[in-house]
């Protein structure tokens, strides 16, 4: 089936990237592009990062990511513990995957 945030499923390279800002608007909008038969063209990238919040300037540095966590852990003592769940969609993978996308 699709690699976890790869560029192609079985074989077939994905034409669009969608970004969005959320795991729930990502799980609806890959129904909508299965029901309209463009799953197998569309890669779904959802980041699970409130960006309301904190700092943003730096976020495509390690030092910003590293800032902005800290920043939110400082304000927020339950914030690590939601770090430890869809590690795959945190800020620091999700702009590794994005940064991977655009630089091929």
């Amino acid at each position: 089936m699709a690699e976890e945030h790869g560029a192609s499923i079985e074989g077939m390279e994905q034409e669009y990237v969608h970004i969005l800002f959320g795991m729930s608007d990502a799980g609806s909008l890959k129904v909508a592009l299965s029901a309209l038969g463009k799953r197998e063209t569309s890669q779904v990238l959802a980041f699970n990062e409130l960006f309301s919040i904190g700092p943003l300037s730096g976020l495509d540095t390690i030092t910003g990511m590293q800032n902005r966590h800290l920043w939110i852990m400082e304000r927020d003592e339950n914030y690590s513990l939601s770090q430890h769940h869809n590690q795959e969609n945190q800020l620091v993978h999700m702009a590794q995957t994005v940064k991977a996308r655009w630089m091929r």
